[in-house]
């Protein structure tokens, strides 16, 4: 069993062993090593979606676009990161915070595999409960987004979900759960 996990982890690594430099600089944005990150995440976040909100493109045009840039970026950084970041300047404490990196990764990837495959497990054993917890959740995000404009809904998901592992980091996440907890205890 632990063989497997090495494997992922190795896999993981493996196909990020490009971008190396890259995640750790990622990581150390997203878990606020400087006191001003957060402030760099939440302009380049709001910067990113104004510029797409003034380009007023319909998703026909966005989405293959987006994907576009994804496919160059990967098919651009191994040629262009060697030469931006000089791999001889690699040590031994960088390539053991990109494994931890690659083995939140991996974990993270065990743990939505899990999810899925509970939620399919769930469907089979329990079509009923599935099908009321999918029309729930379904129409309870109908609900939120008649109220919500699609595209600010996206900016503020974005700026939440890149803002979480900072505010795990220093503690404030488990303040924020705490407080929404103790609001809605029933007393």
């Amino acid at each position: 069993m632990p063989s497997e996990g090495f494997e992922s982890v190795a896999a993981v690594k493996a196909k990020l062993a490009p971008w190396r430099e890259i995640v750790l600089l990622t990581k150390k944005l997203l878990s606020w090593d400087k006191p001003f990150y957060p402030g760099v995440i939440a302009g380049a976040t709001t910067f990113i979606f104004l510029i797409l909100f003034c380009l007023d493109m319909s998703n026909l045009t966005l989405f293959p676009l987006l994907i576009a840039l994804v496919l160059i970026a990967d098919f651009g950084v191994p040629f262009v990161a060697p030469k931006i970041f000089d791999p001889s300047k690699w040590t031994g404490p960088q390539e053991q915070e990109f494994e931890k990196i690659c083995e939140c990764i991996s974990k993270a990837s065990s743990e939505l595999s899990g999810v899925c495959s509970s939620i399919c497990e769930t469907k089979d054993k329990s079509p009923k409960l599935f099908l009321l917890a999918a029309l729930t959740v379904l129409l309870s995000l109908s609900w939120v987004g008649s109220y919500l404009n699609g595209f600010f809904a996206a900016w503020a998901l974005t700026l939440t979900v890149l803002m979480i592992p900072g505010l795990k980091k220093n503690g404030a996440l488990d303040k924020i759960i705490q407080l929404a907890l103790s609001k809605t205890k029933v007393h």
